[in-house]
């Protein structure tokens, strides 16, 4: 897909920061093919390929997530600072080296360091920070539709690379497999990310929105230079209510989305079904469900959607906990909700506090909450391990889904920041 290297021309319809979303859409379905929903795949052969117990694989996962509670910060500083194509590329060359290193890690220490130091610090600082503090620059309206298109093509990846990593793993080995994703970052995701712009202003441009009245359904949006400072954030309600509500759905997410294909292997499907078809289904879904939870956040209050999308993570927890194997496909729908509120998480962190110290205070949101993401697979793992089951876990995570829900339809927009006074 070639994208223009110049600006629209005078009078052009298209708004350019829409080129600029679609570069960073397919940045983010590679990683999102390759990384994301590739880990569940990786998740049983280096489980029996190194000899290890679930819980020391869902560890791996957790100890990266321990790393971004401390990178989160350091790269929104720097992508503040230098801007969000430097941090984007710098991650995907990290991302690509750490594959092709991964490749030839051959014990459980080794795999675990290259997988935190350089794959999970690449991916997080520049297709996950460095891509939504993208969208925050170039937008004010449509915000939540911006970022929803970025994380939509997470979705897209999964249901179109991540059938192909795969058949890889499976016919070539996971060691192979991770080589060949380390190439496709290299020699895919480079040559995209250089084209990004970092911000309208650095073309003589405003973002889309700027200075308009009544965006979405709350009220005008702060004027560019005139956000809210990190101290003033850190002293906001909000801020810890949206953290704490996150922690509650990342606990639950991730415990699920790292251990998709060894659930659904419990609840009586094949390993090569699960890791195909269940995960492109899974992603499929997710594409409509994304935008769709975009357009609400755009129209409605963003929080009220956050609750609306974690009820529908309630029901997927029932379907997973009570359904047989022949109706676990009504899990998808319901499930896709809960990893569609990334956006509009993102999206209620900039409008709540702005665009220019948005990366900041999203690295310190994501130091936090990596509380979730860091216990929830390793929860569920021990749990299988003491059991060999995941009805204990699946039932903390439904409670956990609940009241988030509650917590999320009681949070609160901040009031005006001491820089915008």
């Amino acid at each position: 897909m070639r994208l223009p290297q110049r600006l629209p021309a005078a009078g052009s319809r298209v708004f350019y920061g829409w080129y600029v979303i679609a570069r960073a859409a397919i940045l983010r379905s590679i990683s999102g093919g390759l990384h994301i929903y590739g880990f569940s795949i990786f998740f049983l052969p280096i489980t029996r390929d190194l000899g290890l117990s679930r819980t020391a694989t869902s560890l791996i996962f957790s100890l990266s997530k321990v790393e971004g509670a401390f990178e989160g910060p350091v790269a929104g500083h720097l992508i503040d600072r230098l801007g969000p194509r430097a941090v984007v590329l710098a991650g995907c060359a990290m991302t690509g080296m750490g594959y092709l290193v991964l490749s030839r890690a051959w014990n459980f220490p080794s795999v675990l360091l290259v997988y935190i130091l350089l794959v999970s610090v690449g991916v997080s600082a520049g297709f996950q920070h460095g891509l939504m503090a993208l969208a925050n620059n170039w937008f004010i309206r449509r915000r939540a539709v911006a970022m929803a298109v970025i994380s939509s093509f997470v979705s897209v990846g999964g249901m179109l690379i991540t059938p192909l990593l795969s058949l890889a793993v499976f016919n070539l080995g996971w060691r192979n497999a991770a080589a060949l994703a380390g190439v496709v970052f290299l020699a895919v995701g480079l040559p995209i990310a250089w084209g990004v712009r970092n911000k309208p202003e650095n073309l003589g441009l405003v973002p889309l929105g700027y200075g308009e009245a009544g965006t979405g359904a709350g009220p005008r949006e702060p004027a560019v230079g005139d956000d809210a400072s990190v101290k003033d954030a850190l002293r906001s309600v909000a801020f810890w209510v949206l953290i704490g509500a996150s922690v509650l759905r990342l606990f639950g997410f991730n415990g699920v989305a790292i251990h998709f294909v060894p659930i659904l292997v419990w609840k009586g499907i094949p390993e090569t079904t699960a890791a195909s078809l269940y995960l492109a289904a899974l992603a499929l879904v997710g594409i409509g469900v994304h935008l769709t939870m975009g357009w609400l956040a755009d129209r409605f209050p963003k929080q009220k959607v956050l609750a609306l999308g974690m009820v529908s993570g309630v029901v997927a927890i029932l379907v997973l906990l009570y359904a047989g194997p022949g109706m676990i496909w009504l899990f998808l729908p319901f499930f896709a909700p809960v990893e569609a509120l990334f956006p509009v998480t993102w999206a209620t962190v900039g409008e709540f506090f702005g665009r220019h110290r948005f990366a900041t205070i999203r690295g310190l949101i994501t130091m936090f909450w990596s509380i979730g993401p860091v216990l929830g697979p390793v929860f569920f793992g021990k749990v299988f391990d003491s059991t060999q089951s995941y009805t204990l876990a699946l039932q903390v995570s439904l409670v956990g889904f609940a009241l988030s829900a509650v917590t999320f339809w009681t949070l609160r927009r901040p009031g005006p920041m001491v820089g915008q006074q």
